[in-house]
């Protein structure tokens, strides 16, 4: 079977797409592509776009059978349903749909045994879009800027992963003040990552953490307030939030294994593991994944607009401070 990239590529794109994983970037990078692909940026007629477990499967599947108005394809995108670790009548209800819709989900959690995953994996195409190890880590950052025609000596890329972490969306907002700050000169020094990349984001969010442990709850609020002040999104950092207690969970249920190992498996930094493992053993299994059911809670009532994404997130760090 061929790979996404290689239809993407060759601009012949199947109908049935799966990208999973724990990478934003890269799930939302290859949406993007798939749907320039497919069809075009006016075209409302034969678009559609659902999000969440509350998706509707007859509803989508109602849109599916349509055949594409004054055009080759329907896509419809679907993200987040859910559909891929649950039962469903999914597999049963859309395998019917014409080959002129073109289904691309879009799911961070999937289980290989359920239904729609083996429906999928046979008939169409699973792209997993799981953090890159550290050496395909540098060949990207590299690539990206040579796209830039700028250029930087693997150290320095060493550094920026060090300064920044290996968040590939991170990444690329500092890459691109990178690229804007040296402006004409072609290549990029650790001096020139020193004065634009402060790392902020990911320190501040360990150091919340580490205020959490300790119970310093004004500190913990005065360093949220202090990235809303550099501008960072409160969704970014509610993000963040909840990846980094996902990943303490990791941690806890893969008891004994090396930092070498779990670093890979749950697509981290190895340089990250000793302040992930200092967090980790202050907190339960009970609590942090009552401190996730909270979130996936304060997550939706944002979707639905009964809160605001500010707001939401200082209730999660009031929360987990005052019950940890």
């Amino acid at each position: 079977m061929r790979t996404l990239d290689s239809q993407i590529h060759e601009g012949k794109i199947t109908s049935l797409h799966l990208l999973c994983g724990q990478e934003d970037y890269l799930i939302q990078s290859y949406k993007h592509k798939l749907k320039d692909l497919l069809i075009q940026p006016d075209d409302s007629m034969n678009f559609s776009y659902f999000e969440g477990e509350k998706t509707n499967l007859d509803e989508v599947v109602s849109l599916g059978v349509m055949p594409p108005f004054l055009a080759e394809r329907r896509v419809i995108i679907l993200e987040n349903t859910g559909w891929f670790k649950k039962a469903t009548e999914g597999k049963e209800k859309l395998s019917s749909l014409p080959d002129s819709t073109c289904l691309i989900f879009c799911e961070r959690d999937i289980d290989k045994r359920n239904k729609m995953y083996k429906w999928v994996n046979k008939e169409g195409v699973v792209t997993n879009c799981e953090m890159p190890n550290e050496k395909d880590m540098i060949l990207w950052v590299a690539g990206y800027l040579g796209k830039a025609n700028k250029k930087i000596k693997k150290s320095s890329v060493q550094y920026l992963l060090e300064r920044v972490g290996i968040s590939m969306y991170l990444l690329k907002q500092e890459m691109d003040k990178l690229i804007a700050y040296t402006g004409e000169r072609s290549e990029i020094k650790k001096e020139d990552i020193d004065a634009i990349c402060s790392g902020v984001v990911e320190d501040k969010i360990f150091q919340m953490m580490d205020a959490v442990v300790e119970k310093r709850q004004e500190e913990a609020m005065s360093m949220y307030h202090d990235l809303l002040s550099l501008k960072t999104p409160a969704m970014q950092i509610f993000t963040l939030l909840g990846r980094h207690i996902r990943i303490l969970f990791l941690i806890e249920e893969a008891e004994g294994e090396s930092d070498a190992s779990l670093a890979k498996k749950i697509g981290v930094a190895p340089f990250w593991m000793k302040k992930y493992r200092s967090q980790q053993r202050v907190f339960s299994r009970e609590t942090l994944e009552g401190w996730a059911t909270l979130r996936a809670d304060l997550e939706e009532s944002i979707k639905v607009g009964n809160m605001k994404d500010t707001i939401a997130v200082e209730i999660f760090l009031s929360e987990i401070l005052t019950k940890s």
